[in-house]
């Protein structure tokens, strides 16, 4: 009986870990890609404390790594329509 549990579980397994990597690319490309591109090592040298030019670290700090957060964060919960529709509705000004 325990092995028969066992075995229905490895699909739902390998399920989360094929989503969970998903997820991962998807976050590192999203502070990848921009108009100001910003590479895997650069990353991993700003989270080292190594040496990056000042405007990769203000790009990574100010604007990639906030938007990446509140997008996975917001989205990953469900409430994405509901937090993407109240910003835009602050961007255009409607009450």
């Amino acid at each position: 009986m325990q092995e028969t549990m066992l075995q229905n579980r490895k699909p739902v397994i390998r399920s989360y870990r094929l989503v969970g990597a998903c997820i991962a690319v998807g976050f590192i490309a999203s502070i990848c890609i921009g108009n100001y591109p910003i590479s895997v090592r650069e990353i991993i040298s700003i989270l080292t404390g190594g040496e990056v030019s000042a405007m990769t670290r203000k790009v990574f700090f100010t604007l990639r790594l906030p938007r990446t957060c509140m997008g996975d964060g917001w989205c990953g919960t469900g409430r994405c329509r509901l937090r993407l529709s109240d910003d835009l509705s602050q961007s255009v000004g409607v009450p």
